[in-house]
């Protein structure tokens, strides 16, 4: 990730999972990002039986160009084992 990042992760919210990325200029905050996840079941596969979805929910950039900005919730989403992210 390009930026200064504070990731919170929130893991008894209603709807599964939710994750909140706060990117920070001079202890500013300056874009948000944030994302819930729900379990999704893989129906007919021999091996793979789950998928670990996530949703876009919240999405503000003031400072940081959009698409860097989902390169970032990408990244994120990566390194928490989530394997769709949907926009």
């Amino acid at each position: 990730m390009k930026h200064s990042a504070v990731v919170r992760n929130d893991s008894d919210d209603i709807s599964g999972k939710s994750l909140h990325i706060l990117l920070q200029v001079g202890g500013v905050i300056s874009d948000f990002v944030s994302f819930y996840t729900l379990p999704s079941t893989v129906m007919h596969h021999p091996l793979h039986k789950t998928l670990k979805a996530a949703y876009a929910f919240y999405n503000v950039s003031t400072r940081t160009p959009w698409f860097e900005l989902m390169q970032d919730a990408l990244i994120v989403a990566k390194n928490v084992s989530i394997s769709l992210l949907n926009g």
